[in-house]
């Protein structure tokens, strides 16, 4: 991924998640994506 801001892409149990963290703020942003779980 081409950008500053980007750190890391992480597995959950649910889906995953893109962790950003924007110029010198100390807040994580994360964009989470869920897969469908069939019950």
């Amino acid at each position: 991924m081409n950008s500053e801001a980007f750190r890391a892409v992480q597995i959950t149990k649910t889906g995953f998640q893109i962790v950003f963290q924007f110029g010198a703020s100390p807040i994580f942003y994360y964009n989470e994506f869920y897969r469908g779980v069939d019950f």
